[in-house]
This record gives structure tokens, C-alpha cells and sequence, in this order.
């Protein structure tokens, strides 16, 4: 019997993650890719386009394929395809399976120049699964059931909810905030009240050491290196948990109204599961401090915090593509 590639591939806002059947996750980098101007030819991919931010010049040109979970950029996509393909089904001839996760709203058009991408850059057949039903594969529910889970997925530059029952995706909604909002929020306050110019690094690392949405019950501390904008020098100042936990508060009140949007608009004979089951949570944002008890308290719904809340998609997927024959039979792929 002639041996057969599944791959499945997480093109998500700030990350790329691949999962090869049978072997696991191999690859886990930013989902960046840098290309050479006019011909378009590919440099660098994940970290080390990463790395390349800011240094760009004429000749190179670091290019982001997805913004706010949409694919922004297809031909980007297609140089990450064939990269993908060619790096983990080198030495073989035999084209692979692929299952791409994507935004429930993808458009039908999204979703034909995605295929045709994956198509092109040598795969053999294309499955694409809405990423709410991947979240929730990924934390272990059994998504042919008839009962509505509400997965809440906060990731970088967007938050999307979705209501999941027999494989689809039965109401949902996306707003256009996410981790990456509060560090833009600590880079801006930290430049007005310190005038500390620090980086989106720095700004993660500050978010997750001492961020939050929530008092904290002892007042944290955390140094922070970056340069002082007015002398132009190296610099460092202590920031307290205080200082930045409002920050993000705003933005969380949004997430809420949509979560409650998305409730509301639940067809009344899952109304009673979301009230039994409540919310699955996952994402990078969904870490930060107080998110899950402000979430949880506010709509007065059990929230549970995803064991892997980075991963909950590309685990997901990987079910998938485990489980592909019954799922596509099913319609769900």
C-alpha cells in the first residue's frame, strides 16, 4: 500500500502551526513570510521573517497572509503551501491531504482561492473545517452531537464566538479585537507616561507578567527595558499590575456584548445547552489575567479555560484529519 501525507495547517493571525499525521506538530512559528520585491520570491518564513520587521528595504518585503482571522493575502498563503508541502513531504512523490482551518466568515470566494492555492502549491485534496468546530474538536467534544457548545476564541487581532452543533457552525460573530489590542495599549501608555519606547515583544511579556483586566489581590511588579524617548538612551522602569489593569477592560466589555449578541440570537433549542455547558475559552488572549472571571460573572455562564488555549485549533484540526473519512461523509469537512 503506498503511503499517504495528511497534513493540517493552522493559518491563523499570528501563528502558523503544522501537525503531520502521525508525527505530531511540526512547526509552530510567526505567520510571517518574507518575499523579494517584484518577483515575489519567498525569503523567509515564520521566526526568521519575523526577525526581518522593521529592517525591511527595497529588495525584501515582510508580508502578514492573515489579518483579524481572514486571509488577507492568498499568493502569501499559496508561498506558505508549497513551503509546508515541500518541507515535510520531501522525497516522495505522493501529493498530500490537507485540512486548513478557516473564519466561519470566510466567503465562498475566500474559500475557492484558498483550495485553488493549497491545489497549486502541490496538494492532492483540500479540506477546509471552520475553526469553532476545530476549537471544539480540540477540546474534546464530540462535534456529530446535536448539542450547542459556544466556543469564545480570543486570538491576536480578533475574537471570534461561535455557537457549534452537528459539525457546523449555527450562529457566530467576529470583532476585530484581540491580544494584540492591549499590547498596543501598554506600548502607547508606557511612551505617554514614562516615555519609554518599548516593542510588541516587550509589550507581550508585560501583559503576561503583570496584565489583567481585575484587581489583583497583591500589587505586582515587573521591570521593563526599553529607551527613554527624550534622551535617547537605554532605559528601565518598574511597572506595577495597577498601573496597566484597565487597559485591556474596554476592550473585554466588547468581547462580552458580542458573546452576549451571539446568546441572544441562539435558536431556542439550544438555548438550554449554553446555559448547561457554557462557554469553552481559548486563544492567546484568553490568558490574561481576570478575562475568564470578568466573562464569567458579568453573563452569569460557566466558562471553562481550554487546556491548550494556543492550540486548541491545530489539536483540533489534527482530529480532524484523524477522523476525515466519517467527518467528510458527515459534510463537517
Amino acid at each position: 500500500m503506498f503511503k499517504t501525507f495528511e497534513l493540517s495547517v493552522d493559518l491563523g493571525s499570528s501563528a502558523l502551526r503544522v501537525f503531520v499525521k502521525n508525527q505530531g506538530k511540526v512547526f509552530d512559528e510567526a505567520n510571517l513570510i518574507a518575499v523579494e520585491e517584484g518577483s515575489g520570491r519567498l525569503i523567509a518564513i515564520g521566526d526568521r521573517a519575523k526577525s526581518m520587521l522593521g529592517r525591511e528595504n527595497k529588495k525584501i518585503k515582510v508580508v502578514k497572509p492573515v489579518k483579524n482571522g481572514i486571509i488577507a493575502d492568498f499568493d502569501a498563503c499559496g508561498l506558505i503551501l508549497k513551503y509546508i508541502i515541500d518541507k515535510f513531504c520531501k522525497g516522495t512523490m505522493i501529493r498530500p491531504y490537507l485540512t486548513i482551518g478557516i473564519s466561519p466568515l470566510s466567503s465562498q470566494i475566500d474559500q475557492h482561492l484558498l483550495m485553488e492555492a493549497a491545489l497549486s502549491a502541490g496538494a492532492k485534496k483540500v479540506f477546509l473545517l471552520k475553526k469553532p468546530v476545530a476549537a471544539a474538536l480540540g477540546n474534546g467534544i464530540n462535534v456529530t452531537n446535536a448539542s450547542g457548545r459556544l466556543i469564545v476564541d480570543i486570538g491576536s487581532d480578533s475574537t471570534n464566538i461561535g455557537l457549534v452543533s452537528l459539525g457546523t457552525v449555527v450562529s457566530n460573530t467576529a470583532i476585530d479585537i484581540g491580544g494584540a489590542n492591549y499590547d498596543r495599549k501598554i506600548i502607547e501608555y508606557l511612551k505617554k507616561r514614562h516615555s519609554l519606547l518599548i516593542g510588541e515583544i516587550t509589550a507581550e511579556r508585560v501583559k503576561m507578567m503583570i496584565g489583567g483586566v481585575l484587581k489583583r489581590e497583591e500589587t505586582e511588579y515587573f521591570e521593563v527595558k526599553g529607551k527613554n524617548m527624550k534622551k535617547g538612551l537605554p532605559a528601565v522602569k518598574r511597572i506595577s499590575s495597577r498601573e496597566i489593569s484597565r487597559l485591556f477592560l474596554d476592550d473585554v466589555k466588547k468581547i462580552i456584548e458580542a458573546i452576549f449578541d451571539v446568546v441572544s440570537n441562539t435558536p431556542q433549542e439550544l438555548e438550554s445547552d449554553v446555559k448547561r455547558y457554557g462557554i469553552i475559552l481559548t486563544g492567546g488572549g484568553s490568558l490574561v489575567y481576570g478575562v475568564k472571571t470578568l466573562i464569567e460573572n458579568t453573563l452569569k455562564l460557566k466558562v471553562t479555560m481550554s487546556d491548550e488555549p494556543l492550540e486548541s485549533s491545530i489539536i483540533g484540526l489534527s482530529k480532524a484529519t484523524e477522523q476525515r473519512v466519517s467527518l467528510d461523509k458527515l459534510g463537517i469537512i
